[in-house]
């Protein structure tokens, strides 16, 4: 499903990036109500937006970083559609047990005495610098996955190229392949061409298989008749009614 930003990302990208920077805000205030010293109202505040995050890496960002960034993680690292994403994850990380491990101190009796520290400021501090530096990097990493290189004009995302005999073209924009059911001949080579985010063109029944970046294309040769489904590995499932398409091949003249 799209999301609310206008940027072709989906609405669970476009509400965890909303909420997270909500959260950053919410966490500022908190640092203020400590120092007028609201404190069990502060407690409360922090601890909130702890667990809040730590529901949305359960629900949203594992998840999606299982599906967009591990499959091809060892291989393309150094590319920052995947180097960004592991840094923002490592931090976030971090961040978060950061933040139990404050909330445990600060709230209950459960860790040891040797684990317990002292100068709540300067933790609180470090952990409120290091969450906002992971928000900037997830504003970095949407920026990287669904604006940059992004077509200018909504005309242009959508246009499809015309085809030329012997040859089709299929769009992949707002997460659908357009046209979904395309009819081409034997001999004719089809072009994916991708118009968003990161997306697959995977056949049923293996044949074909393709990982695209926003920007990049697929060129297929079906050199013999038949019905041929296929689907993104990443947003729908073989025959499913999700992201997928097929591509019919008939005889010449047909």
């Amino acid at each position: 499903m799209n999301g609310f930003l206008g940027t072709g990302a989906t609405l669970e990208a476009d509400l965890n990036l909303s909420i997270q920077f909500l959260m950053g805000i919410v966490l500022l205030c908190g640092m203020f109500l400590a120092r007028k010293g609201y404190y069990r109202t502060h407690g409360v505040c922090q601890g909130s937006i702890i667990l809040l995050n730590l529901v949305l890496i359960a629900l949203i960002m594992l998840p999606s970083f299982r599906r967009g960034v591990v499959p091809e993680l060892q291989s393309k690292f150094v590319e920052s559609y995947y180097f960004l994403p592991t840094l923002h994850a490592t931090l976030g990380t971090i961040a978060e047990m950061l933040g139990l491990y404050i909330v445990l101190r600060a709230g209950t009796n459960l860790l040891p005495k040797a684990l317990c520290f002292k100068n709540y400021k300067i933790w609180m501090r470090a952990a409120l610098v290091v969450w906002w530096v992971v928000i900037a990097l997830g504003i970095t990493t949407y920026y990287v996955w669904y604006i940059a290189s992004v077509p200018k004009t909504v005309a242009e995302e959508i246009q499809t190229p015309p085809p030329t005999p012997k040859e089709a073209a299929v769009t992949i924009v707002n997460y659908e392949f357009q046209p979904k059911d395309l009819t081409v001949e034997v001999d004719t080579t089809v072009t994916w061409t991708n118009r968003g985010a990161r997306h697959g063109v995977t056949a049923d029944d293996g044949s074909f298989a393709a990982t695209l970046k926003n920007g990049e294309v697929f060129s297929y040769i079906f050199t013999k008749p038949g019905r041929f489904p296929y689907y993104c590995q990443f947003h729908g499932e073989p025959g499913g009614p999700k992201m997928a398409g097929s591509i019919t091949v008939v005889p010449p003249g047909q």
